[in-house]
């Protein structure tokens, strides 16, 4: 006789069978509550890097950064920079043939260098689609909507709060801009970016986020189709969380848009260097210099900027990529 006899296979069974169903009371009970979302953040997190994959970043998703070095080469210039020198920049992206322009910047007071260089630089927005930041309020702050911070939706109203003002940048500035954006970013508990709102509900109609609008022109400026917890625009769709934000898959650390310093591209138009990379490129302009204070944390960096947020979300629209909740996997 065996002196010691293991578990026999119906025990075994057993204890399984409890374990599952503890595991599961124990998920069930964690389900919505706070513990179970900074759960799935974690999970998110996790996934996200190890998981990451920069070599999928669509190359046609230039950002040009006003990044430190670029500040420091160009000290000289007074802070904030001349408009004519966004009015050229535009200029270029348009010669270039660049699909889109967004302007991660607000510009809602007249240059201090004269209120003709904001008309320049509106004449120069017209030639290319150009997106500027429409500052939503929860009151009457700002100006009512105008038409041309809509975009059509098919489908329900979006959830959400209702903006009946915003703060635009000056008028002969706003006169050169093919859609207007809310650049609004929402952070979790912990404070990282993990979701965006893609939709915000005014009494005038939708106003999109930067992305949207960005990924919403180089459509075609069809209609945008939502229902069903998904967002459709052209020929993709993606999954919406239940709160109906959009959660992102971001593809890797900082950097993993093709990034250059405003600086060099200024150096470009001087020489009259090769400009192809901007060819029907969907171009973000952004501050990535730590002193300019737009640089959120994310799952891969504490660091992340903003621009390269808005980045992120335009390359998963154009793409099809999103995910449906911060739990689900995130493999690419």
């Amino acid at each position: 006789m065996a002196l010691f006899r293991g578990p026999s296979d119906r025990y075994l069974k057993w204890r399984a069978l409890g374990l599952s169903v503890c595991v599961g009371a124990l998920f069930g009970l964690l389900s919505g509550t706070g513990a179970m979302r900074d759960l799935e953040a974690v999970t998110y997190d996790t996934r996200c890097r190890l998981n990451s994959a920069p070599g999928k970043a669509d190359p046609g998703v230039v950002i040009i950064a006003l990044d430190d070095s670029s500040l420091e080469s160009m000290d000289w210039l007074a802070w904030p920079w001349p408009r004519e020198l966004w009015a050229h920049l535009a200029d270029y992206l348009a010669d270039q043939g660049a699909a889109a322009l967004f302007f991660d910047i607000t510009f809602e007071t007249s240059s201090t260098y004269g209120a003709p260089e904001d008309s320049l630089f509106g004449a120069a927005a017209s030639r290319i689609p150009t997106v500027f930041i429409a500052n939503l309020f929860l009151d009457s702050a700002g100006v009512r909507i105008p038409r041309r911070a809509l975009i059509p939706v098919e489908g329900p109203s979006p959830e959400g709060p209702l903006y009946p003002s915003a703060r635009l940048p000056v008028a002969p500035i706003s006169a050169g801009a093919g859609v207007f954006a809310s650049p609004l970013v929402e952070a979790d508990r912990d404070g990282v970016v993990r979701r965006v709102p893609l939709l915000f509900q005014t009494p005038e109609g939708v106003v999109p986020s930067p992305g949207l609008a960005l990924a919403w022109i180089v459509t075609g400026r069809g209609p945008v189709r939502y229902r069903e917890g998904r967002l459709s625009i052209g020929d993709n769709s993606v999954p919406l969380a239940p709160d109906g934000t959009f959660i992102p898959r971001f593809l890797g650390p900082r950097g993993t848009y093709t990034t250059l310093g405003v600086d060099r591209v200024f150096a470009m138009m001087d020489s009259g260097s090769d400009g192809s990379i901007f060819r029907d490129a969907v171009v973000l302009v952004g501050y990535t210099a730590v002193d300019l204070y737009d640089l959120k944390p994310t799952p891969f960096s504490a660091n992340y900027p903003g621009v390269e947020v808005h980045a992120t979300v335009c390359d998963n629209l154009l793409s099809g990529n999103g995910i449906s909740r911060p739990g689900a996997a995130v493999a690419v």
